[in-house]
């Protein structure tokens, strides 16, 4: 595990064209990036949901949470991990690469992809947790049917080797599920894994919920064999509201900036 190479986005050099400078000369000949410019990175997003990252990041840099998470999800080495992973089915369709993907954490190894939807502000904020920021293929085809539709019919492409689903009822899928299972699947000839990771702090907030939402939209996907969905529900500590993102963020590179309490592993 030692061995793995950490990303940024979908390339080694989206940072700098996000921030719109270089590559490094110090880093021109690596085919990854780094630690410090993972953090570089996330220290230079403007957007308050960077923080909802503090303990995603902690948890995927950390070796003995990728060494526990693979012995209980039963799979190889991890070879690579993608942080804010943008990937696209097809490049020359208007908005294709905007609306496939945006993955926080896209692992690989030896025949399995796992991609991993790390949850820790955004799903406690509503009596109806699963409808927070995220609509339904169905919603998100109002006003733009023709583009969404022709999206749609590339992601069921792109997934149909991993399960057969109810195409009656696949626009009721919250649309960001079915994106981090086109991750998963997209390129993958081997076993694909799709993980919702909850970081709470309160035995009330609404993980249940989110779970049992889980297990419609899978029962919509009808996965095969090679498909799995798993939840992972993982107490943290309170986060010191008062601390900034970026001073949470130089805490995880050189400490811990998040205390994990609980971890179970649920399948769905």
């Amino acid at each position: 595990m030692e061995n793995i190479k950490y990303f940024i986005g979908k390339d080694a050099n989206s940072m700098y064209e996000t921030l719109g400078t270089k590559r490094n000369r110090d880093f021109e000949n690596l085919a990854y990036n780094t630690k410090d410019e993972i953090f570089e990175y996330f220290s230079a997003v403007k957007t308050s949901s960077k923080i909802d990252y503090i303990p995603i990041l902690q948890y995927w840099l950390d070796t003995l949470n990728t060494e526990g998470i693979q012995h209980k999800l039963n799979f190889g080495a991890i070879d690579e991990i993608h942080f804010d992973f943008t990937g696209s089915l097809k490049k020359d369709v208007t908005n294709i690469s905007k609306l496939v993907s945006n993955t926080k954490v896209l692992c690989s190894g030896d025949g399995f992809k796992i991609s991993a939807e790390g949850k820790s502000k955004d799903f406690r904020k509503t009596d109806e947790p699963h409808k927070y920021v995220y609509p339904t293929i169905k919603e998100m085809k109002s006003g733009r049917i023709p583009i969404i539709q022709s999206i749609l019919n590339l992601w069921i492409g792109a997934i149909q080797d991993f399960c057969q689903p109810n195409l009656a009822r696949i626009e009721d899928l919250q649309y960001q599920f079915l994106l981090r299972l086109v991750d998963a699947c997209n390129s993958n000839a081997g076993r694909a894994i799709v993980l919702y990771q909850f970081f709470y702090e309160k035995e009330s907030e609404p993980v249940n919920e989110w779970i049992e939402n889980l297990r419609i939209w899978k029962s919509i996907i009808n996965p095969n064999e090679r498909l799995s969905f798993f939840a992972q529900k993982i107490q943290i500590a309170p986060i010191d509201a008062s601390v900034s993102t970026e001073e949470l963020l130089q805490k995880v590179k050189t400490d811990r900036a998040v205390a994990f309490e609980k971890d179970e592993i649920i399948e769905i």
